[in-house]
């Protein structure tokens, strides 16, 4: 399955099974289990623990894709966090060009009919591509292009609208995997000023892209990325009345969040100036709470 330890324990268990269950399939101890879960420990063969993880997600749910299409999945993460990029490139560019060729067709239609091979092909192309744009080595970042993964986000887009019942978890992460892209290939494209423009409001709320990096913080609560990337949207807006539920989901994460002094202090590329709206407030705001935590 397209997903972290982390992400599959959480699925599994909306499906009924216990900790002590999920440990069996897992080979693991319950408490490493739950320390995966909670995001206290990342395994060191996570390929292992996704594969049993995975497979085992199959079996509960009616997932849309073949377990063939898993295991090339799993293989290509593992190549990627392992920064294995030539062994990557050598096992599986030929069949992903030619898997490309295909998505950019499906691309180009109105509307897809939804498939094991057409959603196997789109998620194995997906992770693929996202680690040769990610690679240290030049010639692999450029070997496809902003059309070529505007083409892959916008098919797995397609799929996951025509799944019907859109409440399932599975859903609601993968959903947030590729707008989490999205809005960071848009955000990062656009100069501050253009950032708060009448165009990026609508597309934000045309993706009811807030809602959904919510939702998949209610669903792994200790993600750091979802509720920061919600507040840097409603900092920009000035979307005030947002600020101190979003703020207690990153209080819950990283104790830097805690005062308005600790948020001062805070050394981290990505607190820019995007937050400058959520600075002030803070100082506004936390100075007069004790401990600084948001309501």
């Amino acid at each position: 399955m397209a997903m972290r330890a982390d992400e599959l324990i959480s699925v599994i268990r909306g499906r009924g099974e216990t900790m002590g269950q999920i440990a069996q399939i897992a080979k693991k101890s319950e408490r490493h289990v739950r320390d995966v879960s909670t995001g206290k420990i990342v395994p060191r063969n996570e390929t292992e623990l996704e594969r049993n993880l995975g497979h085992r997600a199959k079996e509960l749910i009616k997932l849309p894709w073949c377990s063939d299409a898993l295991e090339q999945m799993i293989i290509i993460r593992e190549l990627y966090r392992e920064k294995k990029f030539i062994e990557l490139e050598q096992t599986f560019e030929f069949s992903s060009r030619s898997m490309l060729v295909d998505i950019h067709k499906h691309d180009a239609l109105t509307a897809i009919e939804p498939s094991q091979e057409l959603w196997g092909k789109a998620l194995i192309v997906f992770y693929y591509v996202f680690a040769m744009r990610n690679s240290n080595k030049k010639s692999q970042q450029s070997k496809y292009s902003t059309n070529d993964w505007s083409s892959i986000v916008s098919v797995l887009a397609k799929l996951l609208n025509a799944v019907p019942d859109q409440e399932q978890a599975w859903v609601t992460i993968l959903r947030y995997k590729i707008n989490q892209l999205r809005l960071a290939d848009k955000w990062n494209s656009l100069s501050p000023s253009e950032r708060t423009s009448a165009d990026m409001q609508e597309w934000l709320e045309k993706t009811d892209m807030r809602k959904q990096l919510l939702a998949y913080n209610q669903m792994v609560p200790h993600v750091f990325e979802a509720p920061f990337a919600a507040l840097a949207i409603a900092s920009r807006f000035g979307e005030r009345s947002d600020y101190p539920a979003i703020l207690a989901r990153l209080q819950a994460i990283d104790s830097r969040f805690m005062t308005f002094e600790s948020i001062e202090n805070i050394q981290y590329e990505y607190f820019d100036d995007d937050f400058a709206d959520f600075r002030a407030w803070a100082k506004q705001e936390l100075c007069t709470i004790p401990n600084g935590r948001a309501a």
